[in-house]
This record gives C-alpha cells, structure tokens and sequence, in this order.
C-alpha cells in the first residue's frame, strides 16, 4: 500500500499480482512526499530502497530467507499492512474518501492461483517456517538462517485450484486468494500484469512523475501456459469463481493488446 495524501492517491496491492513491481514504479516516480505520505512494507525491511536491493539482486532466489536482513536491522514499528484494502484503509484513515483515486494491479486470475501455487512449492523448498500455521503478527521478523522440516506436502496443481475454489480454507491462503477486485474500488485504475510498464509509464508520467527503466515482475512463471495443466472443471471452477476479475482484467489487458 502506498498513500499519497499529497496528491490524493492511494495504491493497493492485491496479492501475487505483481504488486511489489509497481510499488516500486511508484517510489521511484519522485511522487512521494517523505512529509506527507506513507507506505506499508513487507517483512522484514526496513525501509523501500533495502526491499528494492533486495529485489534486483535476488531474482532467483528472493524467498530464500539466507538472503533477507538480520534480524537485528527490522524495524517493528513500520505499517506492514502490505495487502490491506482501499476500503479497510479508509477505516483506518478518516481524510480518505472515494476521492482519492486508487491505482492497483490485476492479473488474469488462473495465472494468479497457479502462481501462488508455486510460490508455495518455493516456500517449501526453502524451508520456511509453517504458512497456514504461523502466528498473524508484524512484530515478529523472519530470522537470518531457519532449518526447520518442510512444511506442508501441498498436493497437485490440480488439486491446489479445487481446494481454492471449493474448499473450506485457512485464514492466510483465504487472504491470498481473496477476489482482486476486493481490494479497490470501482473507480480505481488498474494496471494489468502482463503490460505493467506501459500503464506505469503512461499514468505516472501523466502525475508529473518520472519512469527511468523497465521493471521486472518477480516470478519465474510468465511462459507457462498454465490452461495445459489444468483439467477442463478446474478451470471452468476458477473462471466462475473469479468472473469479475475476469472482466476487469481483460479490460485492462485489452488497452494493450
């Protein structure tokens, strides 16, 4: 999340929709007002420039927790809420209103559950501590170096997709999974995954704002064709389920394409 109170601008981040590469088209844009604006951070940096190194200079291997800052570098009283709302936000923040123009990403909603799919293959294979389990807390760091059993045997893609979309889920894969659309409002601006640097350059730019480079998406997933994995009730359970996402990012998609 990103709140621009300077110029009435709020930025949402829908989870694995390459949210964090438009986070930092946002902060490198010279829009933010150090006075007057604020963002919400991920775990465990401590400030926007130590996630952006982190970003460029681990790939490959960004879940690796080896590769994150030592614990005694976090900082617990930055905001980690990262993937709030534009609606729970204005809860929390009396000034915003629907006036505020709200900017955020959208992915094409297959591609998204199959991506967070092997995200949490990654998970695994790096060791992380239990997902489903992990106590809901933004005080606790990870640590340096963790050597703790896998975690979970997560069963197929397939299987994965069925239980996101029919099953009861636990409280942290039911935030990840959570309707994009939930999170902005209907006058938001959305920017499409696939053509993410276009929207970027275009709207920043039309703020006043700067766009000096590409960025990247952070996943190793953007060729695979994920239909071909998927059994034909899966994804007509995922098309059902997710038909508004549909809608509004085939709109975004189509400005580009």
């Amino acid at each position: 999340m990103i709140l621009l109170n300077s110029k009435k601008i709020v930025y949402v981040r829908p989870p694995k929709t390459g949210s964090t590469s438009a986070f930092l088209y946002f902060m490198n844009s010279g829009l933010f007002n150090k006075s007057k604006d604020v963002y919400a951070l991920d775990l465990p940096f401590n400030n926007w420039k130590s996630l952006e190194e982190h970003f460029y200079k681990n790939k490959n291997n960004y879940l690796d927790l080896k590769t994150y800052p030592t614990y005694n570098t976090f900082n617990k009283k930055l905001n980690r809420c990262v993937h709030i709302s534009f609606n729970e936000l204005k809860k929390q923040v009396n000034e915003i209103d629907n006036s505020y123009v709200c900017y955020s990403t959208i992915r094409n909603p297959i591609e998204r559950i199959c991506a967070l799919y092997n995200y949490e293959m990654q998970c695994r294979s790096y060791n992380h501590p239990k997902r489903w389990n992990r106590p809901e807390t933004h005080e606790k760091p990870y640590p340096k170096v963790i050597n703790v059993p896998t975690f979970h045997t997560l069963p197929d893609m397939n299987e994965f997709c069925y239980i996101v979309c029919s099953s009861y889920l636990s409280e942290t894969l039911h935030n990840m999974t959570k309707d994009q659309h939930s999170f902005f409002p209907k006058h938001s601006i959305l920017w499409n995954t696939e053509n993410l640097h276009e929207h970027a350059k275009k709207d920043l730019l039309k703020l006043g704002g700067k766009v000096n480079k590409k960025i990247h998406v952070r996943h190793k997933t953007n060729n695979i064709e994920y239909k071909k994995q998927l059994s034909t009730e899966v994804i007509d359970m995922i098309t059902k389920k997710y038909c508004k996402d549909f809608e509004l990012w085939e709109k975004a998609y189509a400005v580009y394409n």
